[in-house]
């Protein structure tokens, strides 16, 4: 794609969840509308409640507070709240479609209907649709989950995904696709405070003759913790590291997990499983030597944009795409994807001085791309 913007259309409409609803894919939609909005006029059509409650059992789909772009918007960037059936009025009317561009966006089949509903009124009116796919299945996916994210996607014409594990699975489902791979931009770094006592409500260890590590985002079994809790429990060098675990989990079982470990008096390990605002993820970011991400399967990750938006070096497993983005020893390092006695190595490594923490990660790394190049690139394909 070229870095200049040559895009004829005048008018963006997307599809997706903004501020102040919580999670990735709101603040990942939020800062491509506003990238977009920068060269052309942009619409964001957002749900006014995305989940039924029985779907969601967490404390909030919202974040406290928070406004979002409803009260950031601009002459050239406008949100609207819309139910489904206002929406999918919204599809039917759009005024000059040829010049007009909608960016429908995917990542759960929970949205089926929605989704499905939508695609099919601008197919049937002929509007140039590009669909982003920040999961194209789900991680952990049932077979209900399968045949609902194929069905969505069948023969999808214009579609970005984030990596290349992602683009082998839509080319699966959609052979004859026009399909892009764009990789999650970093998100931008909130200010680096010093560690508070708001940080943790249970405990925090602070102390600097350890290796600090990080677990942090939502807490499911696919990005691996239970990996890293075996990891920790049979390296030889286990007193020389501390971890912090921060997200909402759901799963009984890995809560019961970490809670044992957490409460083992030998352990170094303090946990928080609460959402937490991005001033108080400042702060952890700031805290640790290494983010950790384990993760057994991975699409685009949120969480190690945010390890590059603050600088810190992480250590992952080599599932895409961690393998081909982290550079072994500059960024971080690399561990056999599900393997506890790998990634034990690599800490015991770490703790014995066979390897460093790296010190400028992310510099120069040509695999790190900017939301302005992102908002270019899904202008420049072609109708």
């Amino acid at each position: 794609m070229s870095s200049d913007t040559n895009s004829h259309f005048s008018e963006y409409l997307v599809f997706g969840p903004v501020p102040p609803f919580r999670g990735g894919v709101a603040r990942h939609t939020e800062l491509l509308a506003t990238e977009l909005s920068r060269f052309s006029s942009v619409t964001v059509i957002s749900d006014a409640k995305l989940y039924s409650d029985w779907l969601y059992p967490g404390a909030s789909q919202f974040l406290p507070n928070e406004t979002g772009l409803v009260a950031r918007g601009s002459s050239q960037l406008r949100v609207k709240v819309q139910s489904l059936l206002r929406s999918l009025l919204t599809c039917l009317s759009i005024p000059n479609r040829k010049k007009t561009r909608v960016i429908l966006i995917w990542w759960t089949p929970a949205l089926f209907h929605k989704f499905v509903l939508r695609r099919l009124i601008l197919w049937i009116t002929r509007v140039d649709t590009v669909i982003f796919c920040h999961n194209v299945e789900p991680h952990e996916p049932s077979v209900i989950q399968q045949v609902l994210s194929r069905a969505a996607l069948f023969r999808v014409r214009k579609v970005v995904v984030q990596s290349e594990g992602e683009l082998a699975k839509i080319m699966r489902m959609s052979p004859r696709s026009n399909a892009f791979v764009l990789p999650h931009p970093p998100f931008p770094a909130a200010p680096m405070p010093r560690m508070s006592d708001a940080v943790n409500k249970r405990k925090i260890k602070n102390d600097k003759s350890r290796t600090r590590l990080l677990f942090f985002g939502f807490i499911r079994s696919y990005k691996g913790i239970t990996t890293l809790l075996e990891a920790l429990k049979i390296s030889n060098q286990v007193s020389e590291f501390e971890l912090h675990i921060v997200g909402e989990c759901w799963d009984d079982a890995l809560r019961l997990a970490i809670d044992e470990m957490v409460n083992d008096p030998d352990s170094n390990i303090s946990a928080n499983l609460n959402f937490v605002s991005d001033e108080v993820a400042a702060e952890l970011f700031s805290w640790t030597d290494f983010v950790m991400l384990p993760y057994l399967t991975a699409t685009g990750s949120g969480v190690l944009s945010q390890a590059i938006s603050y600088r810190k070096p992480v250590i992952a497993s080599v599932v895409d795409p961690f393998g081909s983005t982290i550079r072994e020893a500059l960024d971080g390092y690399l561990h056999e994807t599900g393997s506890a006695a790998k990634l034990a190595a690599c800490l015991d490594a770490l703790a014995k001085g066979d390897l460093q923490i790296p010190t400028d990660p992310w510099t120069m790394n040509p695999k790190i791309t900017s939301w302005e190049e992102l908002a270019k690139s899904i202008a420049d394909i072609q109708s």
